[in-house]
């Protein structure tokens, strides 16, 4: 995920030197010394004051003001100066507009009339431009423009407030630059942090992504961001992350939401749910916790829930490795799975469970301490239970099989029924040496009747011989109800 970089660096700086280039008095209120080519008298009722005309100019604070006329009122300390109005600082910085209305003791002044402030590459436009010279609090309003070079931030009002170390844009703020483009309502920039303040509704967009947010900052320099009140972020390679917070280091690669967060991946119809998610972009490492939920609608939907379930890449290999800890379900289509723990490789579309697993469906319910499964087209095709292996299998209306050893392997024709079945008794491994088997493996026969013929000579079972009908246990003898003895194979 990447966060685009907020403000041009020296933004902040131009927009301070706007406000600060009408800098004409100081806070002594020191007398003005008026220039002109022409200077008269001028009546104010009950006092006088002057009239000054032809490039009329004065100097204070290091800006020299120049303007066609100007008239000063000294018991009130006030200037108006008219047409071609200029404010040159000794940096060569320009202020430019049409009137020019100067407040001695109050120490503010206001340029109007299509302002422009020109500094280098920098320009700002705007109907008017105040600045009070005590408190170095300057603003602008009626809708302000700035450039520099290919970043443009337009706002309907400004405000940088130097004793705070603050720029203040409001009202329909568009900040853009070839990279990404920034709107909203209110944006605050502080200049000694080098952060980025939001209080409204604000969309970020660039060529590949869209970010959404309500409240949060952003620090320029460290490129690390805290949003609150919604967050959404959405990329053209069709992902979609939703939460109530997130933390983003855009450095660091990582990221943290929190709340509600929701994530979809329409490119894989992958989509994941739980109240807090971590990723690491440079592990290639993603984490979802609280009551995590996985949901992949491709063809036969899957659902996985968790307490937390985690994406990765293999270290040493390209492919995906998807985790569930904790209280672990998955259901896909009517087959239903519970452990603690699973871990799925996409290589080779094995899913490992562990912690007292088990599978069912309306046919087969399969246990065990472990169980490994192997997919093909999302459905399970055979798999192994270790040790303390169980399956039942349902042959037909209330008949069962059943198949229970130390291990069993298992596989499923295409109707997802078991079509093999091998069993290994407990004690196989201790009794090799004697070329022999020996153990417990357990078919409690439904339908059928299996025969099994045991082989010493290759440390193999062999096949069973035949299949013939049997009634249901209930119905058998005393005498033919019993357990084989082996290894046991059954299949159809």
């Amino acid at each position: 995920m990447r966060l685009p970089f907020m403000f041009h660096k020296g933004l902040y700086f131009y927009a301070s030197l706007a406000f600060s280039m009408l800098l004409i008095g100081v806070s002594t209120g020191q007398p003005i010394n008026l220039r002109a080519k022409s200077m008269k008298s001028l009546d104010f009722g009950d006092h006088k004051g002057q009239l000054l005309t032809g490039n009329v100019s004065f100097e204070q604070s290091g800006s020299r003001v120049y303007c066609d006329r100007a008239e000063y009122d000294p018991q009130s300390e006030t200037l108006k100066g008219a047409g071609n109005v200029r404010i040159v600082n000794t940096d060569g910085a320009t202020v430019t507009g049409t009137q020019i209305n100067y407040n001695n003791r109050l120490q503010q002044a206001r340029v109007e009339g299509n302002v422009i402030l020109k500094e280098g590459s920098l320009i700002l436009k705007a109907p008017w431009l105040e600045y009070n010279t005590q408190s170095k609090i300057g603003w602008y309003g009626g809708g302000g423009f700035i450039q520099d070079k290919e970043t443009f931030l337009k706002s309907r009002r400004g405000r940088y407030d130097p004793n705070r170390k603050k720029l203040f844009f409001r009202g329909t703020v568009i900040l853009e630059t070839d990279d990404y483009l920034i709107q909203t309502d209110t944006l605050v920039y502080e200049t000694n942090t080098k952060t980025a303040y939001f209080s409204d509704y604000t969309q970020i967009n660039t060529a590949d992504e869209q970010i959404i947010l309500n409240e949060g900052y952003y620090k320029t320099e460290q490129k690390q961001g805290y949003f609150t009140k919604g967050f959404t972020y959405v990329a053209k390679n069709k992902r979609i992350l939703c939460a109530d917070t997130a933390f983003l280091d855009k450095e660091n690669e990582t990221g943290i939401a929190r709340g509600r967060v929701w994530l979809y991946d329409s490119s894989e119809n992958w989509m994941l749910y739980g109240q807090k998610g971590a990723y690491r972009k440079q592990l290639r490492y993603a984490e979802m916790f609280g009551d995590a939920l996985a949901i992949n609608t491709q063809n036969d939907s899957l659902w996985l829930r968790g307490d937390s379930i985690i994406t990765e890449k293999s270290t040493n290999e390209n492919f995906n490795i998807t985790r569930g800890i904790g209280h672990v379900k998955m259901m896909q289509g009517s087959t239903r799975t519970t452990a603690q723990r699973l871990t799925h490789y996409e290589r080779d579309s094995t899913i490992q469970l562990r912690g007292k697993p088990v599978i069912w469906d309306s046919l087969t319910r399969m246990s065990g301490d472990s169980i490994d499964i192997y997919l093909k087209n999302n459905k399970i095709r055979n798999g192994s239970l270790f040790p303390n292996a169980l399956i039942i299998n349902r042959e037909k209306g209330d008949y069962y099989s059943q198949i229970q050893g130390d291990s069993v392997y298992y596989a499923l024709d295409t109707q997802q029924k078991i079509e093999l079945g091998m069993g290994i008794p407990q004690r196989q491994k201790h009794l090799l040496h004697q070329r022999r088997y020996c153990g417990q493996c357990r078919l409690l026969g439904g339908l059928h009747q299996y025969e099994i013929q045991f082989s010493t000579k290759q440390n193999r079972p062999g096949p069973f011989l035949r299949q013939t009908p049997w009634n249901p246990v209930s119905d058998r003898p005393n005498s033919r109800r019993k357990e084989a003895i082996g290894t046991l194979y059954l299949g159809r």
